[in-house]
């Protein structure tokens, strides 16, 4: 093809696509990124890796009787280099990819958002399947909350793992709206349980769940659980599992929504504090909750000090 004729399959292409910018009276037709939320930074000294696994606990499952009850959980580590600098390790998405498919079209219409108009696979700090930093860690297990998905504590996680934790976050199928169980990909929803479970009934579901992740926590991961300090391990239950619970990341996400897009002040029908007064918030109620959890570990004797620098009440 001649020099002029490529110049003018250039010029061409250029007209196209500025005739899609300047459609006269088609503002959807106007393709824009979608908006990705982040999580405030883990505040202590560590680096973070993350790893996926599911547990078959042995236990029958008291929504489907009959059937052995599997969780699903994610591991957050003190991390290092390792073959390869930690930068080779690619970061974390907050969620499943299938688990958010069928999760955000409901919490978007809540939200007055339009579907596309962000991105709930955004990228948090955790380096995926990073080699464990030599030591030995304490291990925290807590569960999503009740109605909720383990993605939900994830900066919790991490500015835990980032002060010397070894933290493991767990889904609770059946009770959590979707578990996207992993490697297999099967979608897990509440509304296909066969057998309904009262309040209380759920409440000890969920409690059975982490005693049973805690009982086999080293069989979670070989790589983690050489640093897992098992003598240290505390289950987040309780007046700390309603303090975790009250740290999620729907604050501090959903208040740099609505400053992209105001709106959402308006669907949810109440003020939402601004993104730094949501952050100070989590900073606050973090470093409360940690303070609890190391007074728990160091009245362990044996057990090894977080990586603190200092401890916040």
């Amino acid at each position: 093809m001649s020099t002029r004729h490529l110049a003018a399959v250039a010029v061409a292409c250029l007209a196209a696509a500025a005739s899609i910018l300047i459609l006269p009276g088609r503002p959807e037709a106007v393709w824009r990124e979608p908006f990705s939320p982040g999580l405030i930074d883990p505040t202590g000294p560590e680096a973070v890796g993350v790893r996926y696994t599911r547990l078959d606990t042995g236990a029958d499952d008291p929504w489907r009787p009959g059937d052995s009850r599997v969780v699903m959980a994610d591991i957050r580590y003190p991390a290092a280099d390792g073959e390869h600098p930690l930068r080779h390790y690619g970061r974390s998405q907050h969620m499943a990819e299938l688990a958010m498919l069928a999760w955000s079209p409901d919490h978007e219409e809540r939200l007055g958002l339009r579907s596309g108009e962000v991105n709930w696979l955004f990228t948090t700090h955790a380096h995926r399947y990073a080699p464990p930093r030599h030591g030995s860690f304490p291990v925290v297990v807590m569960g999503a909350p009740p109605d909720g998905m383990r993605s939900s504590l994830t900066a919790l996680a991490e500015d835990l793992a980032s002060h010397g934790f070894v933290v493991v976050t767990v889904d609770h199928p059946y009770d959590a709206p979707y578990v996207e169980l992993w490697p297999t990909r099967e979608l897990v929803e509440s509304t296909d349980a066969p057998r309904r479970l009262e309040e209380e009934q759920r409440h000890s579901a969920r409690q059975a769940d982490l005693a049973a992740v805690a009982g086999q926590v080293r069989e979670l991961d070989d790589e983690v659980a050489p640093v897992m300090a098992l003598e240290c391990t505390i289950v987040v239950s309780d007046d700390l599992a309603r303090r975790a619970a009250s740290l999620t990341d729907d604050p501090m996400v959903e208040a740099q929504i609505a400053a992209r897009y105001p709106r959402v002040n308006d669907a949810l029908g109440d003020s939402l504090p601004s993104e730094a007064a949501a952050e100070d918030r989590f900073r606050t109620g973090s470093a409360g909750f940690r303070a609890a959890l190391t007074r728990q570990v160091t009245r362990g004797g044996d057990c090894p000090s977080p990586r603190s620098t200092e401890v916040e009440r």
